[in-house]
C-alpha cells in the first residue's frame, strides 16, 4: 500500500522540483565598504567650465567742472555788410581753428543733459548757434557744419519764416530738423522784450507771453519738435521775461553777454559770444580757455573792447532804454568796478558775481545820439579800462514790423513777410 501511495506522489514531486528550478536565485547583497575606505564616486559627468562673472559697470559720476563757450552767428555773406555778417571763407577758418585747438563742439541736447546731471561733456566744450533765420543758414552754414560734423542750434523768429527775400523757409527748417539740427525760438517779431512802449502792465505781460510762449508753440506745432531753448532778441531781458520764459518750459534762455558757462549758471540768462567780424578779438577770447583776456591799464581813449558787451560796439538802432552790460574777464572778481556813460556820468551798475556781468538799465528813455561807455575794474596790477560805443535813434537797424512787410504769397506761412531786399532792415541780435 505504501509503495502505491509513493508512486502516486512522484509526479507532484517532479512538478515542484521543476518550479523550483525556474525561480530566480536570491539577490546577492552588496558588500558594505569598510569604514576606512572612501565612498565610491558618483557617475562622472561632463565638466562644465566656470563662467567668469561680468564685472559691474562703473557707477556714473557727474563732472560739473566743464566749461562751455557759446558762439552766436547771424549771416554768411561773400561781402559782409557789417560786423554781424561773416564770409564763408572766414567762417570755415573759424571752424578749423576750433577743430585744431582740440575743442569739442557739442549739441544743445548734450549741454542740457549735462546741466541736468545726466551725462558728462568734454572739459572744454563749444556750442554753435545761428540767429534770425536767414536762408544763408541753410545754404551756407548748414552744409559746412555738416562737413565738420559740428552740431548747431538755429534760432528763428517766426514772423520771418517763409517771408520771402532772404528768409529761411519752413521746408528748409524741416530738412535741417530731419538732419538733426536743433531749432530754438528767437521770439515772434524780434522785438526787444524790455521795451514797454507805453503798454500797461497787463498789455506788457501779454506781449511777453506772445513773444516767448506763442513762438515756442508755433515752432513745436509746425515742425513736430520740442523747443527747449530761447535766445533773447538783442540780448535784452528782465526778471519778468525770465520768469515767463521759465514758465513756458524753456530749459535755457540765452543772452549776448559772452562768458564761459559753468554748471550752476542760471538757466534764464546764459551768456553767448556774438561773433563780430569787426572785432576778431571776440572770437579769440570766446575759444580761449586757458587765460582771461585782459589788457594793460591804459588812459588812451581806445573805443572797442575785446570783452563781450551789450549793446555791441558801434551798434545802432539800440532801444531807448537798453540793458548796458559788459562781461568782465575770467579771474577778476569785479568788486569796485564802475561804469560811466557819456552825457550821463557815473551810473549805479549792478555786478552779477556768478557771471561777472556788470550791467545797468536806465529808468527813463535815453535821447537819440551816440554814447560811449567807460568801465573800470580792478586787476592785480591796478585797474583796467574798457570802452565801447553805441547809437540810439538815427541810423537804426531793427527787425521789420508787420506794417513794413509786403503781402504774403499764397500757400506760405501766415507770418508777415520782410521788405524787399534792397530796403531790407536787419536785426542786430
Amino acid at each position: 500500500m505504501k509503495s502505491k501511495s509513493l508512486f502516486k506522489l512522484l509526479p507532484v514531486i517532479a512538478l515542484f522540483a521543476l518550479a523550483c528550478d525556474r525561480s530566480e536565485p536570491p539577490a546577492t547583497p552588496e558588500p558594505v565598504p569598510e569604514l576606512n575606505e572612501p565612498a565610491p564616486d558618483p557617475v562622472a559627468a561632463e565638466e562644465v567650465p566656470e563662467i567668469p562673472e561680468t564685472p559691474a559697470e562703473p557707477e556714473f559720476v557727474h563732472d560739473p567742472t566743464s566749461l562751455v563757450t557759446v558762439l552766436g552767428y547771424h549771416r554768411f555773406e561773400d561781402t559782409p555788410r557789417d560786423g554781424l555778417a561773416i564770409s564763408p571763407t572766414e567762417f570755415r577758418t573759424q571752424l578749423e581753428t576750433i577743430r585744431d585747438a582740440g575743442l569739442e563742439v557739442i549739441s544743445m541736447d548734450d549741454f542740457l543733459a549735462w546741466r541736468r546731471g545726466e551725462k558728462n561733456i568734454p572739459p572744454r566744450s563749444v556750442l554753435i548757434t545761428i540767429d534770425d533765420g536767414y536762408d544763408c543758414t541753410y545754404k551756407v552754414a548748414f552744409p559746412m557744419l555738416q562737413e565738420f560734423e559740428f552740431p548747431f542750434t538755429a534760432y528763428v523768429y517766426t514772423n520771418y519764416i517763409s517771408a520771402g527775400g532772404r528768409s529761411i523757409t519752413w521746408d528748409m527748417l524741416e530738412k535741417m530738423r530731419d538732419a538733426g539740427v536743433d531749432i530754438g525760438s528767437h521770439s515772434i517779431s524780434h522785438a526787444s522784450l524790455t521795451k514797454r512802449g507805453g503798454k500797461s502792465d497787463a498789455e506788457y505781460e501779454a506781449f511777453l507771453r506772445e513773444e516767448l510762449v506763442a513762438s515756442k508753440q508755433m515752432l513745436e506745432e509746425r515742425l513736430g519738435i520740442r523747443v527747449t531753448t530761447f535766445a533773447y532778441a538783442y540780448g535784452n531781458h528782465n526778471e519778468q521775461a525770465q520768469q515767463i520764459g521759465t514758465e513756458a518750459g524753456y530749459d535755457a534762455l540765452f543772452t549776448v553777454a559772452g562768458a564761459k558757462l559753468r554748471f550752476n549758471d542760471p538757466a534764464e540768462k546764459l551768456g553767448r559770444w556774438v561773433v563780430d567780424t569787426k572785432q576778431p578779438q571776440v572770437f579769440k577770447q570766446a575759444i580761449n580757455f586757458s587765460s582771461p583776456a585782459s589788457r594793460g591799464s591804459s588812459t588812451a581813449p581806445i573805443v572797442g573792447t575785446a570783452l563781450q558787451t551789450s549793446p555791441a560796439n558801434d551798434a545802432t538802432g539800440v532801444d531807448t532804454r537798453p540793458v548796458i552790460s559788459i562781461t568782465l574777464p575770467e579771474g577778476t572778481k569785479g568788486e569796485g568796478s564802475e561804469m560811466r556813460i557819456s552825457g550821463v556820468g557815473l551810473v549805479d551798475a549792478t555786478l552779477d558775481a556768478a557771471t561777472r556781468v556788470l550791467s545797468y538799465q536806465p529808468a527813463r528813455d535815453m535821447r537819440d545820439g551816440k554814447y560811449t561807455v567807460i568801465v573800470r575794474y580792478p586787476v592785480a596790477s591796478g585797474r583796467n579800462e574798457e570802452r565801447w560805443a553805441f547809437s540810439i535813434g538815427a541810423g537804426s537797424v531793427e527787425a521789420p514790423t508787420a506794417a513794413e512787410a509786403p503781402a504774403q504769397e499764397t500757400g506760405a506761412s501766415s507770418a508777415p513777410t520782410r521788405p524787399a531786399e534792397s530796403t531790407e532792415s536787419i536785426p542786430s541780435f
